[in-house]
């Protein structure tokens, strides 16, 4: 079954209590959330991590990018995405269709460099991780810790960049869920930066 036709996700999934949540961050691995699904979170900012929808597999589970569907939801004028430079297939040429989606569009690079796209403005920031010995959910807690510090903590997008990117960083730090920042890490980030 391609990813396209295995779509599963939808709003009778999510719990009941979840939709008076602040912050939603929909993270599609495998294209198991439809992007025109009708998702209604009147109360939260919705963050998407888009990896999922840009992506597809052959037979053989070949990964390889894809093209983001064009899609009409107004769902998406009032959300945030999270995309690497990966998930574009190293490519570019997308880019400015993704922007034209979000209000803020966030581009992860590489070596814990990132750029935003927000009111017609890029913005980049970088950071040095120790040594790297897990990487994988590193993208999902900078979007979280973004997130947290942006819409809930109203800080500025340099500074909840800077935050999240430290989060991030210490993450692939630790093999699997170990990576997960502790609150001590978290308060120690937050008096530094």
């Amino acid at each position: 079954m391609s990813p396209r036709e295995g779509r599963i996700f939808g709003m009778e999934h999510i719990p009941e209590k979840w939709l008076t949540t602040k912050i939603i961050h929909l993270g599609s691995v495998a294209n198991e959330i439809n992007p025109e699904t009708g998702f209604d979170f009147p109360d939260a900012h919705v963050c998407i991590s888009l990896q999922g929808w840009l992506r597809e597999w052959d037979d053989r589970v070949t990964i390889q990018p894809s093209p983001f569907p064009v899609i009409k939801n107004p769902f998406l004028e009032n959300s945030s995405a999270f995309l690497s430079d990966e998930d574009l297939g190293f490519n570019r040429s997308s880019l400015d269709y993704l922007c034209s989606l979000f209000p803020l569009l966030v581009l992860t690079k590489g070596k814990y460099r990132a750029e935003f796209y927000w009111q017609d403005k890029i913005k980049s920031i970088s950071d040095n991780p120790g040594k790297v010995v897990d990487p994988t959910g590193a993208g999902e807690i900078f979007a979280a810790a973004f997130m947290k510090y942006f819409v809930i903590e109203k800080k500025s997008i340099e500074k909840s960049a800077r935050l999240a990117s430290a989060l991030a960083a210490i993450s692939v730090t630790r093999p699997g869920i170990e990576g997960i920042p502790t609150e001590l890490e978290i308060q120690s980030i937050q008096k530094v930066q």
